[in-house]
């Protein structure tokens, strides 16, 4: 008991001072350091205690390192297999909103280091390229901070079978993480809560979509029962072919919908099952042309379906 630590989170101050007094654990007041993350009682402080002396730490190492005998190309490789790997580690283990600024001082911190305090030789865009297209391979830190993003998305995917923290996430988002992203623009999502991690990766999500060609909106990925306008009369009849999350492509073909007989339905030739019918691709049709929910899956989605 002597060697571990404990910090106080919610325990009241009476209760916290009997616990105190019965096991002789090493209180901390501010943080608790854990796998090399300091965890705080705040959420919000997590940044200012991980990250921002992380920055500082790297400012010193590469004054220290700044040796006049190694090349540029050294300087590069030394951020590379040094540095790279400890900014990694926290925006991967702390998946948590990180500010532009914080990128744009390692940037800057970066780019002294390789001139060594001298006129840059070549632009950052050059630096940054990989070397198939003619660059450096520079980290780019915001791109790797994005690429830790997309990789919980993989991972939302494999649902609450694969990874404990997944699990825990889908619990207090209370929604299905799986569909969450291709839920985006619709009005499917009104009632989900603010979470510190989802709600973050969300936000970069959805910029992405907007502005790469990742996984361009709407896709064909959208589970189409979880929205307001889709009856459960449209479920398609039970057969293990058929997802259980019916997708654009099973209800439309090309820039068209398809008969109610053609997806197959239970009641095909009924009224109601023609009027829900009608009222989903109407609704599909307010948000984008219909074949944009039909196009070819781009890479990223192609990784995400596998």
């Amino acid at each position: 008991m002597s060697k571990s630590e404990i910090l106080n989170i919610s325990i009241p101050a009476p209760l916290s001072t009997h616990i105190q007094s019965t096991f002789p654990f090493r209180w901390c007041n501010t943080s608790l350091k854990y796998l090399g993350v300091h965890l705080t009682p705040a959420v919000s402080n997590l940044y200012a205690t991980n990250f921002v002396p992380l920055l500082r730490v790297l400012e010193k190492d590469l004054t220290r390192w700044a040796i006049p005998h190694i090349t540029w190309f050294g300087r590069i490789n030394v951020l590379k297999m040094n540095v790279l790997p400890r900014v990694l580690y926290l925006l991967q283990t702390l998946p948590i909103h990180v500010p532009s600024a914080f990128f744009r001082s390692l940037q800057s911190l970066f780019i002294r280091y390789v001139w060594a305090g001298s006129k840059p030789r070549l632009s950052v865009t050059l630096l940054t390229a990989p070397r198939s297209r003619g660059g450096l391979a520079l980290p780019h830190l915001q791109r790797y901070y994005q690429a830790v993003h997309l990789l919980r998305l993989v991972e939302w995917s494999l649902g609450t079978s694969g990874k404990q923290w997944v699990a825990l996430e889908h619990e207090l988002a209370g929604r299905s993480l799986t569909s969450l992203p291709w839920l985006l623009g619709t009005t499917a999502l009104t009632d989900i809560p603010t979470h510190l991690t989802v709600s973050v990766t969300l936000a970069i999500w959805r910029r992405l979509q907007r502005s790469t060609q990742l996984a361009p909106w709407p896709s064909p990925l959208l589970p189409l029962n979880h929205l307001p306008a889709f009856s459960p009369r449209l479920l398609p009849l039970t057969d293990a072919a058929l997802p259980q999350n019916p997708l654009p492509g099973l209800y439309i073909d090309g820039d068209r919908p398809k008969a109610p007989k053609d997806v197959p339905l239970a009641h095909p030739d009924s009224f109601l099952t023609t009027f829900h019918m009608h009222c989903l691709i109407t609704y599909l049709r307010s948000l984008a042309p219909l074949e944009k929910y039909t196009r070819p899956l781009t890479a990223f989605e192609q990784v995400i379906t596998r």
